[in-house]
Formats: C-alpha cells, structure tokens, sequence
C-alpha cells in the first residue's frame, strides 16, 4: 500500500514541476479498502451536521383538570400536566398561579419553584414530565347570582380539558371559559390558550331570565329608498335573574344586518329567528356577575308611503318591564315627515356613538315608551327639475365667401351629470356635413321639428364633460363689390349656454365697418377680414349678426 501511494505521490510532483500531459487525462488507482475508508469518513463528516433545532424549547402537551363537587361542603381541584423538554438546556414552563394553593404534589420529588407570580417546573435537558397537583379549590361564595364551586387559570396546552363530577341538574350548572361540553356537562374542553375558567352552581329561580328595563336610542336615516337604522340598546337588570340570555324582537319588514357588543364585555352572540311578525333576535352573553349589556344593532327598513304614511319598526325586549325609546330621524330625500302622534322635541346632546358628523339642525327628536314602531306621515316636497346639461363654451368659426356661401365649424364643450341630449336647429337653407362627440364621428338624430339630437353619454364623475363638434355650410345672398351687408345666423338650441365665442372670417378684400344684432365685437382686424364676436348667457336664441362691410381698396 505505501509503495502504491509514493508511486503516485511521485507521478503527482512530475507533472506539477513540467509535464506537458493535461492533468485531466490523468488516472488514480486505489485499493477498494482505501476508497471504502475515504468514504466512510466523508459521510461521518456529514453525519456532523447540527440537527434543526425546534421551533419552541418546552412544551405543555397536555392540561387536564377534574373538579369534584358531588360534597359541596369539600370541593376538590386536581390538575394533571404533561411537558416535554425540547431543548439541550435546563427550561421553567408556568403551571399554576401563586394564588392557587397547592395541597399535594406527585411526584413529590418535582422540581417545582416560585417564578413569575407562579409556580413554574423545572425540566433538564431533553426531559419529560408528568406532574398531578391537588388545588385548594375556591373558597364556596353563594349570592344570588350563583355559588362559586371553583376558579383557576388554565395554562396553554396542546390538549386542555376539564371533568367536571357533580350530582346536580345539569342546568344549574354555568362553566365559563370553556368551548364545549357534553350534554351531561361533566366533560369540558379548554381553549388551547388558557385562560379563567369558572364553575358555578344556580338556584332554579336564578336560571330564570331576568326582568329587563331596556333604553333604545334609534338613529333613522333616508339611504335611497330604504331606511337605516342603528339602534344602541342598554338593559338594566331588574332581579337576580339570568343576565346572560335577552330576546329582541322587530315588526316586519325590518332585516337585521348586524348586531355588536358596544363597551365593556366579553362579547355577545346572536342568532335571528323568522317568524311572520318579523325577526326575533336571540342574545347571549358570557355568564358573568354583569347586570347591565349594551349591544349595537343595524338593521333596515324599506320605505313604503302608503296614502302619504310609513312606519319605522322599533327594538323590542322580550319580557322587558319597560322599554324607553329615542328616536333621531335624518332628513328625508324630497318627504317631509311628522310623527302622527305628538311633535318633534327640542334637541339636546346628541349620544357619541352618533358621531361629530351629525349635524344636529338636519335632525328631528322624539321619545317613546314600550311602543313597536313610529308612526311617522309624509309629505312629498314638490321638487323643481333642473337642467339635465349646459353649454360651458361654444367656439364657432365661420368663413364667408364673395359669391355668399358660408362655411362654419363648432366646437363645444358640454356639463351633464347623467346621460343627456343636445338638440340644436341649423338655420334655414343650412346643411350638416359631419359631426362628431369627443372625437368619434356620430350621425345626428332626426327630431319632429326638424332638429338635430346627438346623444351625450354618461360619464363616470358627477359633472362630465363632453366635447361636441359638427361642420355645416349655408348659403347667402352675393357680397356687393363695393359695399354692403350680410347677415349670419348660428344654430339654436335649447341648452344654456354660459359664453359664445365667434371667429367670422371676411374675404380679404373686405372690411367690417359696422354690426348689428344679439352679439357684440370682442375684437377686429383693421388690415383684413377677421372680425371675433362674442355673446354671454343665453339660452334657446340663435346668434345672429348683421355685418356692414365695404372693398378695402376704396380708401386707397
């Protein structure tokens, strides 16, 4: 093997101090157990390689807690918890609050210390432990609300769960913080996050629901033909009953869209029943010591005037023993409205869920007690139409020739909010050529009377703008060769027009000397037949001009 090895050791050093041969043509031969030992070491090399390291160092894999409250003079709390190490390092993962008195500990030798407001377990490297704490379970406290048979924080953990064993009326009994549970209510599921958890016992008559006093606030508002509203409903309990659970309801045709917890909670839900009388909207909230909730109802009405009356159903609480109501009506699009029964109120401070943006003079005010709806007649305001388009500029240039005839080019520019017409007559004798909308050739529309209507489209803003453009020639009586006049006439349309501007071109060996008519001279040209006339705001009148002219050439 040495010998093989000096030999090509050798034949290396030859090459590298001046042989000729390119190094790739070379070969090396090896011993099959010299090439098996190089790559045992090469893949040890890779075997090397620092393992990924995980994505958490410990981990609670599962929290499991069992509440025994069939004594309830001796309620019990016993928690079960399995971890798991990750890591090449010593780690602390959080079990239980200092509050929480711990009574046992199995096994006893667990590497349990105060950490963090806690008690915290100590795991070594890479290491799993299964740890059972007994708890000094919650002090018993009965109000009638309910008694407190436990209350604990939940840690996080893959798998959090709660037995729960009792021999009462499963309806009497409330856990909260927990997902879900059996219909026997002895198995619960915790969220994987932790949190409070509560078990209380009820009295029958406390399940009961409570008697509500309720206080609805409803801003109305006109949307186009359906009405809006947002309603801020507060109760007030009134017993000590059951806060957790209210029923809403409305008059038809009113839909609800959303319901929101308003302030403090832990947020309710709802579900809506339809019946024929309307929907009924069921509350529940968290089972908490709370006797006041607030909720944040939209709903929607059509508006339908039936012999000059409609109605806004309002919020209904179920059972309640009073219900207040203040409603705050926005105008309405082109109604007047007044409430059938009773008048409008002062105003005073508007709530601040409304918002700065309510501007309390466009507001109407009134409250009602434990009414379903409000009453409300209508009265249509008469509504005055306005222009469906005006004429911004109009720009004419007309061209006159010695023989009478007449060339004229428009251009203008058009404001319309919607869809619009622009209808104009050409003067008699006149004869379209062409005619264009923002460019694109369009031919006229044919009108009764003889008129031309080009169709302007709708736009996409709130006032557009159209540029419309046509070509026509008419004809006039033969230009004098000495002096003279001739009288020109534009189209007519019924459209307003804010300024007219119009470019008359002269032969060259003309002269304007005098003008009569509707327009009036911007500006002239002493040398040549260029004359600019002018005409502010007018609508359905023709431009005329008659223009005196004499033969340049005479004051020579």
């Amino acid at each position: 093997m040495k010998t093989i090895l000096c030999f090509f050791l050798f034949s290396v050093g030859l090459s590298a101090l001046g042989a000729a041969g390119d190094i790739s043509q070379a070969t090396v031969t090896l011993p099959y157990s010299e090439l098996r030992g190089l790559l045992e070491r090469a893949q040890a090399a890779r075997d090397d390689r620092v393992p990924p390291k995980p994505p958490v160092d410990v981990w609670v894999q599962s929290a499991n807690y069992v509440v025994d409250c069939t004594d309830l003079a001796a309620v019990s709390l016993q928690a079960r918890f399995s971890v798991v190490n990750l890591s090449d390092t010593w780690q602390s993962v959080f079990l239980v609050k200092d509050s929480e008195g711990i009574r046992s500990l199995d096994p006893p030798d667990a590497k349990l210390v105060p950490m963090d407001g806690g008690r915290c377990l100590l795991l070594e490297p890479k290491a799993a432990s299964i740890v059972t704490l007994g708890l000094q379970a919650a002090p018993v406290q009965r109000s009638q609300r309910g008694q407190l048979l436990a209350d604990f924080m939940a840690v996080g953990a893959g798998q959090s769960t709660l037995e729960l064993r009792h021999a009462e009326d499963p309806a009497a009994i409330i856990v909260t913080g927990a997902v879900a549970a059996n219909r026997e209510k002895t198995k619960f599921s915790l969220p994987a996050s932790g949190g409070s958890v509560q078990v209380k016992l009820y009295a029958p008559e406390a399940m009961q629901p409570t008697q509500w006093q309720a206080s609805a606030k409803h801003w109305i508002r006109d949307m186009g033909g359906v009405m809006q509203v947002s309603c801020h409903l507060r109760l007030n309990a009134t017993d000590g009953g059951l806060t957790s659970r209210a029923q809403v309801s409305l008059a038809s045709p009113a839909s609800v869209n959303s319901v929101a917890d308003f302030g403090r909670g832990g947020g309710v839900r709802d579900s809506i029943e339809m019946t024929a009388q309307g929907p009924i909207l069921h509350l529940e909230w968290p089972h908490d010591e709370a006797t006041t909730r607030e909720v944040m109802i939209q709903y929607a009405v059509p508006i339908d005037l039936v012999a000059e009356q409609f109605a806004v159903p309002l919020v209904r609480v179920e059972g309640a023993k009073k219900t207040d109501s203040a409603c705050y009506l926005s105008d309405f699009d082109g109604v007047e409205v007044t409430p059938t029964a009773g008048a409008w109120m002062p105003l005073g401070r508007l709530p601040d869920w409304m918002g700065a943006s309510v501007r309390i003079e466009k507001l109407r005010y009134l409250t009602l007690s434990d009414t379903a709806a409000l009453e409300l007649s209508a009265r249509p305001l008469p509504r005055v139409k306005t222009a469906s388009a005006t004429v911004e500029t109009a720009e004419y240039v007309s061209e006159l020739v010695a023989e009478g005839s007449l060339l004229h080019r428009a251009k203008l520019v058009i404001e319309h909010a919607d869809a619009a017409e622009y209808r104009f007559v050409l003067p008699a004798g006149g004869k379209l050529l062409s005619s264009s909308i923002n460019g694109r050739s369009m031919d006229p529309l044919l009108a009764e009377d003889g008129g031309l209507i080009l169709n302007l489209p709708k736009g996409s803003g709130t006032h557009s703008k159209t540029t419309v453009g046509y070509v026509f020639t008419s004809k006039g009586p033969k230009m004098n060769p000495v002096e003279g006049r001739v009288s020109l006439e534009l189209p007519r349309t019924p459209l307003f027009v804010h300024r007219l501007i119009w470019q008359l071109q002269l032969p060259s060996e003309y002269q304007a000397t005098a003008l009569e008519g509707n327009v009036v001279i911007d500006a002239g040209d002493a040398h040549g037949g260029s004359v600019r006339l002018s005409k502010q705001i007018y609508d359905d009148e023709a431009p005329i001009a008659s223009l005196y002219y004499t033969r340049r050439d005479l004051e020579r």
